[in-house]
């Protein structure tokens, strides 16, 4: 069987659908699934994903997009190709003109496809840009939704937010087959006596992020536990990072600003944290958590978190209400016992190696695949 994804451009800077479309094509392929990804163009500044693709997917090139985000007759000439070779079409976002020309091509050959929405149904993704959401669906985009053959969603919330515009039917819930082997090997050392806790915070930075709920339970925190400096890696706001960076000065907060991280800097990152945080407002499924807790890093995440449930109930991480206080009292009570938090970043990389596990993923997406009915030929 082969399976054809499709994402308009693989951009690592951006995070999130990137990523994850990066890693889901390479577990797949690596668990011996045909697999090809069809894209735009593949941004990849540190090389880390293409250094990790052998064995990976087929990579196909579509030509890059015309007016209004849609596939150039060259580039819909392409795609009909790709699709004529496929047996399932897995397509990845929801709000992309390209993405419904894809679909139309897959209907009209007969192919079943699959979509990823990576939490682009969610309540807070449809309250932004409202107007012209609705206007998609109305102009097409409920058609790519009812007739695709299922719906994958990462865990339960985003699927239960999702469930006005998806049939019940249609909707499957497996977890992203994410890509954590370069996080496995990481080990944590007690922390030096006196030394100040090191909290990091890692992904795009914007508003939704919440990273100056963090500065300021930091700010609090410290009080309990000693001085706490803050790593916050990610790029994306410019007006946002200097408002952050301004606000960490005006607490006392020591912060360091990384930008953009990939590849061994990043997994350094970890190696070199002592508690891992993501405050976000929303978080269809998150990456960075599940790297954090593959390294061994005590996590911390708010509510907002798709899959905060599922950390919560593992036990091997802190759920947080979205507020300084909150974020404080958690990082207080891990960062204030070092026996209790080496303890919880193992039990974390357990659960997360589990819970992830790329052969289990694989296996519930083949599992997807193989039930879709067979093209027309």
């Amino acid at each position: 069987m082969r399976v054809l994804h499709y994402h308009k451009r693989v951009d690592f800077r951006l995070g999130g659908v990137a990523r994850a479309v990066a890693d889901m094509t390479a577990v797949l392929a690596r668990e011996g699934l045909d697999v090809a990804l069809a894209t735009g163009g593949i941004d990849d500044p540190a090389g880390v994903w293409a250094s990790r693709a052998g064995g990976g997917p087929e990579l196909i090139t579509v030509p890059p997009l015309g007016r209004g985000g849609r596939l150039s007759p060259e580039g819909a000439r392409a795609m009909r190709r790709a699709v004529q070779s496929a047996d399932v079409v897995h397509l990845h976002a929801v709000w992309s003109p390209s993405n419904l020309q894809a679909a139309a091509i897959a209907r009209k050959l007969g192919v079943p496809y699959v979509i990823t929405v990576h939490g682009m149904l969610g309540r807070w993704s449809m309250s932004s840009s409202r107007v012209k959401k609705q206007t998609f669906l109305a102009m097409g985009g409920s058609r790519y939704l009812r007739n695709a053959a299922a719906v994958h969603f990462a865990c339960a919330d985003e699927r239960d937010q999702a469930a006005r515009y998806v049939r019940p039917s249609q909707a499957v819930v497996i977890p992203l087959a994410l890509d954590l082997e370069p996080f496995r090997p990481a080990t944590h050392r007690p922390r030096a006596e006196g030394a100040p806790h090191r909290v990091l915070f890692l992904s795009r930075l914007h508003r939704v992020k919440g990273v100056e709920h963090l500065i300021e339970g930091a700010a609090i925190a410290r009080d309990r536990v000693g001085p706490i400096e803050l790593t916050i890696a990610g790029s994306g706001d410019d007006a946002y990072e200097r408002e952050m960076r301004v606000l960490a000065e005006r607490l006392g907060v020591p912060a360091v600003f990384t930008g953009f991280v990939d590849g061994g800097a990043k997994v350094g990152l970890y190696e070199h944290a002592d508690a891992f945080v993501l405050p976000s407002a929303h978080e269809n499924f998150g990456l960075a958590w599940a790297e954090a807790m593959a390294s061994g890093v005590p996590t911390i995440v708010s509510r907002q978190v798709g899959p905060a449930a599922e950390i919560g109930a593992s036990g091997a991480g802190v759920v947080v209400e979205r507020t300084p206080g909150s974020i404080a009292d958690a990082l207080a009570s891990v960062l204030g016992n070092e026996s209790r938090r080496l303890a919880m970043g193992e039990k974390g990389r357990a659960w997360a190696l589990s819970f992830l596990d790329p052969g289990a993923v694989a296996g519930a997406l083949r599992g997807v695949y193989e039930g879709l009915p067979v093209k027309n030929r």
